[in-house]
């Protein structure tokens, strides 16, 4: 009878980590892809208090940097998923976002 019950709680914590990974995937990717297009100059300007703004060559190789560390996040949930890892990259990439 409790053999069952972790069973049942060690394949509920596996497909809960599967999904939470694949949300965090996705969410990382629509992340590079972003900072993509404001590195790249497919996105012209910026909008920052309600102004509108041309984006500055610093400011689209700080983006080219935002890509880029969301790319070595995605690698690394890709290979696992490592939740205190995870939480640290996400930290990194919020400064650098700020």
């Amino acid at each position: 009878m409790i053999i069952r019950h972790v069973v049942e709680l060690r394949e509920s914590t596996e497909r809960d980590a599967q999904q939470l990974r694949l949300r965090t995937l996705k969410d990382l990717e629509r992340v590079f892809n972003l900072a993509s297009e404001l590195a790249g100059g497919r996105v012209k300007t910026q909008t920052e208090g309600g102004r509108t703004k041309k984006l500055s060559l610093a400011e689209r190789r700080r983006w080219l940097v935002v890509a880029a560390k969301a790319a070595e996040m995605i690698k690394r949930v890709t290979k696992g998923f490592d939740e205190n890892e995870i939480r640290v990259g996400l930290q990194e990439l919020e400064k650098l976002v700020v």
